[in-house]
């Protein structure tokens, strides 16, 4: 999918262009830029890689990734162009086979990438990682986070209803976006956490199956928020479980990091290991169907078979995921209020980081 569309569009209005789009199954039901060749072109003036260079090949169609098929994607968004080494290191993360982005766009279930941007390129693009990050946060937020949505549909081939199978679909899946609050993660910001440099501008792509904010009034301790963060995991059904080695990804404020830090939970393994031990469910709690498949290690594998780990149960106890490691902990969002959000992660996804440069122009 090129700017060879315009060709296709009638008189080249907005109005025309957003027709057209419905018409060919371009969009995800909200108005589009047209890719207009001038605004392509600046988009792609933000990096120094060729227009035809193939970032990856994205399935189930097999489409080239191509850095102008991305920028095309990105005007569509409605991205400004500063935000394109962003959507291009997002789209980079993305076709990382760690993360099985084709699986994510034919499922019957309404997983979507998850973006998370670390380091000084938040402000410098107006990336919000504060109140409202998820919601109606600005137009960052919300637009290199329908790029991606755009280049599964329009490249990889996951065009809703047709390929992407998801029985209810889901919200997150116009958009998915956030910034961290770096400077307020005690534990370090997520992409130190992968390895990468604090001043490095980075893109994680994560995954998210649920959004369950956790509302806690009463506690005034970190154990008692952690708890509650823990019982908002646990659940009797979901893909997550019958895998077993879903990511978890838990989104804390910033006055609430603090509080936790400060009680001595100065290493994020402590963290994750309460989590991890908290949110287990007791098998009696679990269907008759259930509680067969648990009992005989039936939790599956990527290719279906059973995984055969030994970690599924903990005696009488069915954990969220297989192991501590595969908690994500960052913070953002507002100061005000004892609030967090947890997502439970798709069943086989791994996260991948992608680190990108701000144009010196700017």
């Amino acid at each position: 999918m090129t700017t060879q569309l315009l060709s296709l569009t009638g008189d080249g209005s907005p109005e025309s262009f957003y027709e057209f789009s419905e018409q060919a199954n371009l969009g995800d039901g909200l108005p589009l830029i047209p890719p207009t060749i001038e605004r392509v072109d600046a988009m792609l003036a933000t990096v120094d890689r060729a227009r035809d260079e193939n970032i990856g090949t994205l399935g189930p169609r097999g489409g080239l990734a191509t850095v102008e098929a991305i920028a095309a994607n990105a005007v569509m968004a409605g991205c400004s162009s500063d935000y394109f080494p962003a959507v291009l290191a997002a789209v980079e993360a993305a076709a990382d086979p760690a993360v099985r982005l084709e699986d994510m766009g034919v499922n019957t279930n309404p997983i979507t990438p998850f973006l998370v941007i670390n380091g000084p390129a938040r402000d410098a693009l107006g990336v919000n990682y504060r109140a409202q990050c998820f919601g109606i946060g600005g137009r960052a937020n919300a637009t290199i986070g329908r790029a991606l949505r755009l280049v599964m549909i329009n490249i990889a081939g996951s065009l809703p209803s047709i390929v992407s199978k998801s029985t209810h679909g889901s919200p997150m899946r116009y958009t998915m976006c956030i910034g961290e609050w770096d400077e307020r993660n005690p534990w370090g910001p997520l992409h130190v956490q992968r390895g990468f440099d604090r001043n490095e501008n980075c893109v994680t792509v994560l995954s998210a199956n649920s959004f369950v904010e956790v509302g806690d009034p009463w506690s005034f301790s970190a154990e008692s928020f952690l708890m509650a963060i823990a019982n908002s995991m646990k659940a009797t059904s979901g893909s997550w479980l019958t895998v077993g080695t879903a990511p978890m990804t838990v989104v804390l404020n910033a006055n609430w990091a603090d509080i936790i830090y400060r009680a001595g939970y100065n290493d994020l393994s402590d963290v994750k290991q309460y989590l991890w031990e908290h949110s287990q469910v007791h098998l009696s709690e679990f269907a008759k169907e259930w509680q067969e498949k648990l009992s005989e290690g039936s939790r599956l594998t990527a290719d279906g078979s059973p995984s055969g780990e030994g970690y599924l149960l903990c005696g009488d106890m069915v954990p969220m995921t297989s192991k501590p490691e595969n908690f994500n902990i960052i913070v953002a969002g507002g100061e005000t209020g004892i609030h967090a959000i947890v997502c439970h992660g798709w069943a086989f996804e791994r996260p991948a980081t992608r680190a990108f440069t701000l144009p010196t122009h700017r």
